[in-house]
């Protein structure tokens, strides 16, 4: 069973959070994510929601917009799941200061659900990782 996710210390914004970088849910079909049919065979999972910035179109999803870096989740077991899924298709792997900041937000949003926590499952598909800007695309986000 994967592990739940809980920060074991409340996670912070160092800077006030950005607007362009709001973010909110959108609906996707399994089908319409070719890239992730590993897990949504393995799950058996028909629909699920993705987490965006509000600055991208409703539909359809597209992960080059995403930048490698799709945060979202689905139903399991009755159960909701949340995921990370990592690929290195996309700007070579490439992790930007956008992803940081998208992550951290909806990092912030599992955890500020009420209820039990939400099992969290991160998935790589990866031939290693660039970090274009080191250690300062982090900055504004953590």
């Amino acid at each position: 069973m994967p592990a739940s996710f809980r920060a074991t210390s409340p996670i912070r914004p160092i800077r006030p959070r950005r607007a362009d970088h709001a973010c909110r849910w959108i609906p996707a079909a399994a089908s319409d994510l070719r890239f992730m049919r590993p897990v949504t065979q393995a799950f058996g999972i028909v629909s699920l929601r993705l987490w965006v910035e509000e600055r991208l179109p409703r539909r359809p999803f597209n992960r080059t917009e995403a930048e490698g870096l799709v945060t979202g989740e689905f139903a399991w077991r009755d159960r909701r799941i949340a995921f990370i899924w990592s690929d290195f298709r996309m700007n070579t792997a490439s992790y930007t200061a956008t992803n940081s900041r998208r992550l951290v937000e909806f990092l912030r949003h599992l955890e500020a659900r009420p209820g039990p926590s939400t099992p969290l499952l991160y998935f790589v598909n990866s031939a290693g990782l660039s970090l274009m800007a080191g250690r300062a695309l982090f900055s504004d986000a953590f």
